[in-house]
């Protein structure tokens, strides 16, 4: 394994909350797979709507299919406070690009969002925010945020959102839920800063809990999970141990063998600056890796983060860089 904490990991998955699971059994989706094939795609459905997104401060909805040499958006809907972008081209192989928009500005007190991605055999997106998610003080309750992927076989998801930016006092909760084939390839980040405070200190907020489950066909191949409750300056081992940014970058590829895996470590580790940040990065029991930062600033988080993301792109699926204007 190649792991730059060197133990460190397994200390901040004990004290911090976050850890894996191997091959383990699950009670099944709770919405069930619907499926149609042609000539040139498979698409994968999402439910119907119905009622339920009313029920939610931001609601996307989202279905794409590969047709004519080219991912096309096959359904969309968007309610609330989410608003998606037209579709752009990601690079010339006809993989798409959206953006995700918030136009207020903010997650406050009681807000809970939803969103639903369904990607078809061999289509290809990248899904990024056009901001940092920032969530405000939650005094009598939390926000929630719920994402829910579908990939069909040869489908390709790169899910880049901006940092979340928790500000004093605030609970946030945070689910995400990957229904996989084998052959799809799925590459998801995530950034988590403390926001400003009147006092000046940097973690004022209570609570940032994410959870990540990933499935294989029927099969839960892993469960990572990560909990913050701020109690000082997080400053203790098994911590953030003086760092104040943290970051990951899941990558879900047949490519991602040990060997792979081991390469884009020796790679990474001739890159990274020799104070400011760490980094590990752990291979799963499926073929692919978790990389893991901490870091003092959000430049320093986003540069490691787009210096491994380039080098999957190139060694792994034969692209270019994805260089997003924001």
């Amino acid at each position: 394994m190649a792991d730059g904490f060197a133990g460190l990991g397994r200390a901040i998955g004990e004290r911090a909350g976050y850890g894996f699971v191997g091959d383990a059994g699950h009670e099944g989706n709770n919405h069930e797979r619907n499926r149609h094939e042609s000539g040139r795609y498979t698409a994968v459905n999402l439910p119907s709507v119905g009622r339920e997104g009313l029920a939610y401060t931001g609601y996307l909805r989202l279905s794409l299919e590969y047709r004519n040499r080219e991912t096309v958006v096959g359904g969309s809907y968007a309610s609330g406070a989410f608003k998606i972008s037209r579709p752009l081209k990601a690079d010339l192989s006809g993989q798409k690009l959206l953006y995700l928009m918030n136009p207020g500005g903010g997650y406050v007190d009681g807000d809970r969002y939803r969103m639903e991605v369904a990607l078809g055999a061999g289509a290809e997106l990248a899904l990024t925010t056009q901001s940092a998610t920032k969530v405000y003080r939650t005094p009598k309750g939390r926000v929630c945020s719920d994402t829910d992927i579908r990939l069909a076989d040869g489908a390709l998801l790169e899910l880049l959102p901006d940092p979340v930016i928790a500000y004093e006092d605030a609970v946030y909760f945070q689910q995400t839920t990957i229904r996989m084939e084998a052959g799809a390839c799925l590459i998801l980040a995530d950034a988590w800063t403390p926001g400003w405070s009147p006092s000046g200190r940097s973690f004022r907020y209570r609570r940032i809990d994410s959870l990540t489950e990933l499935y294989v066909g029927e099969e839960l191949q892993l469960v990572d999970r990560l909990c913050l409750r701020p109690d000082g300056e997080m400053a203790e081992i098994g911590e953030l141990e003086g760092y104040t940014h943290y970051g990951s970058l899941l990558v879900v590829h047949q490519k991602g063998t040990q060997e792979a895996v081991d390469e884009l470590y020796e790679g990474l580790r001739n890159a990274v600056p020799a104070e400011g940040i760490r980094f590990g990065l752990t291979s799963l029991a499926l073929p692919g890796f978790i990389l893991r930062i901490m870091a003092r600033s959000t430049e320093d988080l986003q540069r490691l983060t787009a210096i491994c993301h380039d080098e999957v792109r190139k060694r792994w699926l034969g692209k270019p860089p994805l260089r997003i204007r924001k």
